[in-house]
């Protein structure tokens, strides 16, 4: 089977890359826990890191064709926040251009909105809630049961979630692949204008227990301001048991949290990356 190459285009900043949550998952940012969870999946690819949020470009000789799949990461970035900024423009023109490339698309949370605005959907605030840590009772539709990327999946599931926006339109020609009450479309396939595909989920397979801990320890004003806890103090809590379950799965914290295999197990909570992978690979 021939070398799968593989493209990784990390939008945020250098600045954000720098913060205390991107530190504490190895100083790479969501990039850096994307690459480490291909090279789990994937051991035999090719990684190549375009800096997108730096104004990085393709080294020479190299174009978004030479790649077999392209994979978007998530960042703090909002569509619905600056839609009009310069660096989310530059995404939104990125993101096109990859769409024109020919060559299959993932992106998850973040990636996903950008995907869908870049090809004429819409993307808005979620009235109910930021969802966050879990995106709750996840469940496929009739094409998500059938899509290869869903091959093993059971039909309902929880995974890992931050994000505020959710889809409000989608382009012409998607399909929802799965959905659930607070989040609305949680997976979607998008047909690209250069004739292959991007598939998107509004959780994130990358990430885990430790991930999570740290973004609420980022974000706690953020996510006190919208009611998810109550004060710092909460936030605090949550993260020592969210990372004292990545090492232990102590039964009683795992009952407080509410979490299962759905989140503990990498096979299980990665399988839709896995399945992407696989589908491209053949």
């Amino acid at each position: 089977m021939p070398q799968l190459a593989l493209l990784v285009i990390d939008g945020t900043p250098r600045t954000a890359r720098r913060t205390a949550h991107l530190e504490a998952v190895g100083g790479g940012g969501a990039a850096q826990v994307l690459l480490e969870t291909l090279d789990r999946l994937c051991p035999q690819a090719v990684l190549t890191v375009l800096r997108a949020g730096d104004g990085q470009e393709l080294p020479a000789g190299l174009a978004l064709n030479s790649f077999n799949g392209i994979l978007w990461t998530g960042t703090d970035l909002s569509v619905c926040e600056s839609p009009d900024s310069p660096l989310i423009a530059q995404h939104l023109a990125l993101m096109r251009a990859c769409a024109q490339a020919g060559v299959p698309v993932f992106g998850s949370g973040w990636g996903m909105h950008l995907a869908v605005v870049a090809l004429g959907g819409e993307v808005t605030r979620n009235p109910l809630r930021r969802e966050f840590p879990l995106a709750r009772k996840i469940q496929l539709t009739q094409c998500g049961v059938t899509h290869p990327v869903f091959a093993g999946r059971t039909q309902s599931y929880d995974a890992f979630a931050l994000h505020a926006d959710v889809i409000e339109a989608l382009p012409l020609g998607s399909l929802i692949l799965a959905y659930n009450r607070t989040g609305g479309v949680q997976a979607v396939e998008i047909p690209l204008p250069g004739g292959s595909t991007f598939c998107g989920v509004q959780y994130l397979p990358e990430f885990d227990l430790r991930e999570m801990a740290s973004y609420a320890t980022l974000h706690q004003d953020d996510l006190i301001d919208e009611g998810l806890f109550a004060d710092s103090g909460q936030v605090a809590a949550f993260s020592r048991r969210a990372i004292e379950c990545q090492v232990s799965e102590r039964a009683d914290l795992l009952v407080a949290l509410g979490l299962d295999d759905d989140i503990l197990r990498d096979d299980i909570r990665q399988q839709d990356l896995a399945s992407w992978l696989a589908m491209i690979h053949r």
